[in-house]
């Protein structure tokens, strides 16, 4: 789903217009127009944390780092402490070998 689909759809819920939500994140309508028809899909990170802030969401629900299941975000795997191999972590090029310290 594309960012402007996002916030339309937050913005919807809400019930409010484009220039309420511009007015409520301090920013200019002609910028939610532009995200909203798919004309922009790219802004600035302050504006980003507006709009996240004024929605009520997280920025990285809105950028899209998160599938969706029936219209609800679903919540990132929570991080635990694993073992990697260390290959893992630092590749090495073919014939070079991974020096220990």
């Amino acid at each position: 789903m594309h960012i402007g689909e996002r916030i339309q759809r937050l913005r919807a819920q809400r019930g409010w217009s484009q220039n309420e939500l511009a007015k409520q994140a301090k920013l200019y309508q002609a910028l939610i127009s532009r995200l909203e028809n798919q004309v922009q899909d790219t802004l600035h990170p302050e504006a980003l944390k507006k709009l996240a802030k004024t929605l009520g969401v997280s920025a990285d629900y809105l950028i899209g780092m998160y599938e969706e299941e029936e219209g609800r975000p679903v919540k990132p795997a929570r991080r635990g402490r694993h073992k990697v191999a260390q290959s893992e972590l630092f590749p090495t090029l073919p014939g070079m070998a991974l020096e220990t310290v």
